[in-house]
């Protein structure tokens, strides 16, 4: 039997080497490599602004315009409607970046926001970590006005627009009743995505069905 201190292996430093769990180190960054904050900042704008209704072209001239100021280079941007796609670096060592988004619905207060945040850190009054920091708050922010005074807001316009259209006092009073009602609709649409997505086109059918109905019940309108 060979006794285990004659064995050659037992001091092997090699295979103790193998045996040691792997050390993990973190990736090294390449020295061509962009500003791993401001491509941060730039990606996170982007989404913010794609979110809340930014057009394709005003996106990708606003995120080339940016980068520039942060000192990114090699910078390619391509917005569809649910995804932009975004690369930095020299030709042939692109770092490409691509981010899914859920189409939302046009808010002017928060594109405003957003735009002042993306001006703040491109003329280095903000650092990209405190704009990232921004652009979160920006976007969790609640809606200024509350549900009530929202669908208020729908039946005096669209009051307003029936009589801007010349309409006449049971129209105006018709069209109320039925912006108030899209009202209800579109706070419901809020809390399913589904219905939310459909939520223009449904709109119109059943204001329209309802005009009719409204014609037939009570007179020509």
């Amino acid at each position: 039997m060979t006794d285990p201190a004659d064995d050659p292996a037992r001091d092997d430093p090699a295979r103790d080497e193998a045996a040691r769990p792997a050390r993990l180190f973190p990736p090294e960054r390449r020295r061509d490599e962009q500003d791993p904050n401001a491509v941060g900042f730039v990606l996170r704008l982007g989404h913010a602004l794609h979110r809340h209704g930014y057009s394709a072209q005003r996106l990708e001239d606003i995120l080339g315009a940016v980068s520039d100021r942060l000192g990114l280079h090699g910078y390619q941007f391509f917005s569809t409607p649910t995804s932009i796609m975004a690369s930095f670096g020299p030709v042939g060592r692109h770092r490409t970046h691509m981010l899914r988004i859920v189409p939302g619905e046009v808010d002017l207060a928060k594109l405003a926001d957003l735009e002042h945040v993306s001006i703040d850190v491109a003329q280095g009054r903000m650092s990209p970590e405190d704009g990232i920091a921004e652009i979160e708050r920006v976007v969790a922010a609640p809606p200024p006005y509350g549900h009530a005074l929202t669908t208020l807001a729908y039946g005096l316009a669209s009051g307003a627009a029936c009589q801007f259209l010349g309409g006449g006092a049971r129209e105006i009073a018709v069209a109320t009743l039925l912006g108030l009602a899209v009202a209800v609709l579109a706070l419901v649409a809020e809390r399913h995505v589904r219905l939310g997505r459909v939520f223009e086109p449904l709109a119109a059918f059943l204001v329209s069905l309802a005009t009719i109905a409204f014609a037939h019940l009570a007179g020509p309108l």
